[in-house]
């Protein structure tokens, strides 16, 4: 009973919660434009400030709103769903203040705000009353509804060029930004008219005619071989609508034709866009590893640069030890020749010396022998002086004993021999 409880408890919450994520989907945008680069680089701005949002890549969409920059040789292509074709030349900043196509009514709305620099459009026929495409600068409006042209901004001039048809070119108030309404020019074809605010400014005080600053577009005309470009490309552009309908098909199929085309060279630029991340993405990982590889190697040649350093490290203070040693030997052999030398020389001199003092020894020796000899000598001298002193005292005591008693018998006898003389 539980479990069962459970169970529709958590269904309750799957379902819920798949509901939120499915309201929370948006639906798919539909294709309305997207650009080419064919030179890079193209950027995004942020308004006011026109600081670099980001930069576009081939496939990436455009949409109104979006501020549009070429660097200085760059240039791009912005291809609209119902056909037609911007396309941008380099140095160039633009506003797409609208661009909108309805495929299932086939209504276009196109309104370009050109800063500076230049563009050519090529208008595939506008199918509707209300379709329109516009060019905007600070003092003209060019309005088509099917046919090719260019316009240029210069330092607040602006040129329109007429190429296939008719535009229509209205002045407009630099200031105010109102257009001066009854002032039209038509540019045909081989036309250009050229116009900066100072003179729109003078032409809607005079009500002067637009029509006036009309004239022909020389071949020497500077922008000749831009303009030539660019009509070749619709010449390319025009055999394929012409081939659509040599096939045998109707206007409305020639449009959905066009736009199918459109579409597969979107999704044809999408998918190579994927292999070329993707070779990209394999590159880089080879890439990667080859450097990792490199490195690995470079750590492998270092740890045995380092090994080999370190043995040829070893190997110099070896040698240099061993270069020390026998310089300390060298120095040891010649301190030990200059020692020996010295030890020579104070042997000789310690010999020399001792020789000396066993001389002087000796001598003294010999001087000692010599006088002990001679005291011996003397004392055997003396002691046989002595000797004979003793012998000559013992002779002279017996002498003397005998003298004694041959003068007391002399003494009695003269005793007696002088009494008796008497």
């Amino acid at each position: 009973m539980f479990e069962k409880k459970y169970l529709i408890i958590g269904g309750i919450i799957v379902a819920f919660v798949g509901l939120l994520m499915f309201n929370g989907q948006k639906a798919p945008q539909e294709l309305v434009a997207w650009i080419e680069i064919t030179n890079p680089s193209v950027f995004t701005l942020e308004a006011p400030q026109g600081n670099v949002l980001k930069e576009l890549q081939t496939g990436d969409q455009v949409q109104r709103g979006d501020i549009i920059k070429t660097d200085l040789e760059a240039t791009a292509n912005i291809y609209i769903s119902d056909g037609s074709i911007v396309r941008i030349s380099p140095d160039t900043e633009f506003v797409l203040d609208e661009i909108s196509f309805d495929k299932d009514k086939k209504q276009l709305g196109v309104q370009i705000q050109l800063n500076k620099g230049k563009i050519w459009s090529k208008v595939f026929e506008l199918s509707t009353p209300d379709s329109f495409w516009e060019v905007k600068t600070t003092n003209t409006v060019a309005v088509v509804r099917g046919t090719a042209f260019g316009v240029e901004v210069v330092d607040g001039t602006t040129k329109v060029i007429g190429s296939e048809n008719t535009v229509e070119v209205l002045a407009i108030n630099p200031q105010t930004q109102q257009i001066i309404e009854g002032n039209i020019a038509m540019v045909t074809p081989g036309k250009v008219i050229e116009i900066s605010d100072e003179e729109i400014e003078a032409y809607e005080a005079e009500e002067s005619l637009l029509e006036e600053l009309l004239e022909d577009f020389r071949e020497d005309q500077e922008g000749e071989e831009w303009v030539r470009e660019h009509e070749k490309e619709d010449s390319d552009y025009d055999d394929d609508i012409e081939l659509l309908e040599e096939l045998g098909l109707e206007k409305e199929e020639v449009r959905d034709e066009v736009i199918k085309k459109v579409e597969e060279k979107y999704r044809r630029h999408q998918e190579e866009e994927r292999s070329d991340t993707e070779d990209n993405e394999i590159k880089d990982s080879e890439e990667v590893d080859r450097e990792s590889s490199v490195s690995s190697e470079e750590e492998d040649g270092e740890v045995q640069k380092s090994e080999s350093d370190r043995e040829t490290d070893k190997d110099q203070n070896k040698l240099e030890t061993q270069e020390s040693t026998e310089d300390k030997s060298n120095q040891y052999d010649g301190d030990s020749q200059s020692d020996s030398s010295v030890e020579t020389r104070t042997e000789t001199e310690t010999e020399s010396k001792n020789e000396t003092e066993t001389k002087t020894e000796n001598d003294a020796l010999k001087e000692v022998k010599s006088s002990e000899a001679s005291e011996i000598e003397k004392v055997e001298q003396e002691t046989k002086t002595s000797d004979s002193n003793s012998d000559s005292e013992e002779n002279e005591k017996d002498d003397l004993e005998g003298n004694t008693g041959l003068l007391f018998y002399l003494d009695q006898f003269s005793i007696k021999n002088t009494l008796s003389w008497m």
